[in-house]
């Protein structure tokens, strides 16, 4: 996943047109605090800068990807125990990481 992050970094994946589309807020997933831009969600963090997540799972596994694209971040975590489990662990982590 990481490798993931840093290929979209580059010209690897995609062009920079298509980067800054993948990082474009389009549609309001409610409240205006998060948008959906193609599979990402895009966030404006507490500290002005952008945050692109995408989690997902099975119901048996889960995994939660953040991307601090302004601040060249990436977390990822992965949890066996449910959806709440790794959200709140993306949290804290993040909590650590910035704060």
């Amino acid at each position: 996943m990481y490798r993931w992050h840093v290929a979209l970094q580059t010209d690897a994946v995609l062009s920079a047109a298509s980067r800054d589309l993948l990082q474009t807020p389009f549609v309001d997933e409610g409240g205006g605090t998060s948008f959906y831009s193609y599979g990402w969600a895009i966030f404006q963090t507490g500290r002005g800068t952008t945050l692109q997540a995408h989690n997902g799972g099975n119901g048996i596994f889960f995994a939660d990807m953040h991307r601090y694209v302004d601040e060249d971040a990436v977390l990822f975590v992965t949890s066996s125990a449910g959806r709440r489990d790794a959200t709140q662990i993306s949290s804290d982590i993040a909590a650590l990481m910035f704060e």
